[in-house]
């Protein structure tokens, strides 16, 4: 594989993996009142709604939104398949 590809592809597995971890902190500030309430949190939202947007709301189970939890697994199955390129 030329270098300047490799650069390439993995600076794109670095910010998709850096996102999931920011989409991670994300769901973890949201069980915690105080935290949900600061512009903070509000600002970090604005980051994390993209993903945010495609997932959550879509698989709803007894009052639980498993479409985030869902999106997380297939996110980190698409880091595992783009991490093999590398």
């Amino acid at each position: 594989m030329p270098p300047f590809l490799y650069y390439i592809i993995s600076s794109v597995y670095d910010i998709f993996l850096i996102y999931y971890f920011l989409i991670i902190i994300y769901f973890i500030m949201s069980w915690i009142p105080p935290i949900r309430n600061s512009k903070f949190y509000y600002a970090f939202s604005k980051i994390v709604y993209p993903f945010t947007y495609l997932a959550c709301g879509r698989l709803i189970v007894g009052g639980f939104d498993l479409g985030g939890t869902i999106g997380l697994i297939i996110y980190a199955g698409l880091l595992r398949i783009l991490s093999m390129f590398i």
